[in-house]
């Protein structure tokens, strides 16, 4: 039986992503597991969703490998300034097929069942699904080619230079591109022009190396 803060979590997710219209009743035999999990240093629960059978039992597997901490870095060991971009929910921002949703039914608590719409976080598809989407969009700036990196749902863009007005019409270029399938960044998590302080990988960059 979940606690009382577990149930409170699912109804309350739930009950707001059936009002915007994310998750919709669902018909299907068949549901996903849903389980909570704490957030850091806070007594409310992430709701989170794996459909690991599911994938399983269709033989659903994408090739798409993460980059590695030595790789992360490898890549910012000469950097002289870095934009850190934290993507805003993103996993939510992308839809799913609609011929795929009742494959992603879940117990909605008072909702009965549901099914997503959107991409599910913690799904163990779900990090290589948004990766090759953000490699895919990021291949549309090859001027930057070997100065930008994504991971998962952040994005890191580095100067080698240091030099500030290159590196924000860099910057121009990737807001133009994330622009066009119309994704969001979280504006307080993102480090503009930062030579020190950067979050990567749960590491904190600086570019003289302390």
């Amino acid at each position: 039986m979940p606690s009382h803060v577990a149930q409170d979590a699912d109804e309350e997710t739930v009950t707001l992503y059936v009002k915007y219209s994310m998750d919709k009743p669902s018909a299907a035999f068949m549901q996903m597991p849903v389980f909570t999990k704490a957030k850091p240093s806070m007594t409310k629960c992430h709701v989170l969703f794996d459909n690991l059978s599911n994938n399983l039992l269709n033989i659903v597997s994408i090739g798409m490998q993460l980059p590695t901490p030595l790789k992360h870095v490898m890549f910012l060991h000469d950097a002289k300034l870095v934009l850190s971009v934290d993507m805003e929910s993103f996993f939510m921002q992308l839809f799913q097929a609609a011929y795929i949703t009742d494959f992603k039914t879940y117990d909605g608590s008072s909702m009965g069942k549901v099914h997503t719409g959107r991409m599910v976080q913690d799904n163990s598809e779900s990090p290589a699904i948004t990766q090759a989407f953000l490699t895919h969009m990021l291949s549309n700036m090859p001027q930057v080619k070997m100065r930008i990196m994504s991971y998962v749902d952040n994005v890191y863009l580095k100067s080698l230079t240091g030099n500030e007005a290159e590196h924000v019409n860099d910057i121009g270029h990737l807001f133009c591109c994330l622009s066009h399938p119309n994704v969001t960044m979280n504006m307080i998590r993102t480090f503009w022009c930062a030579n020190t302080g950067v979050e990567a990988l749960g590491h904190m960059w600086s570019a003289d190396c302390t």
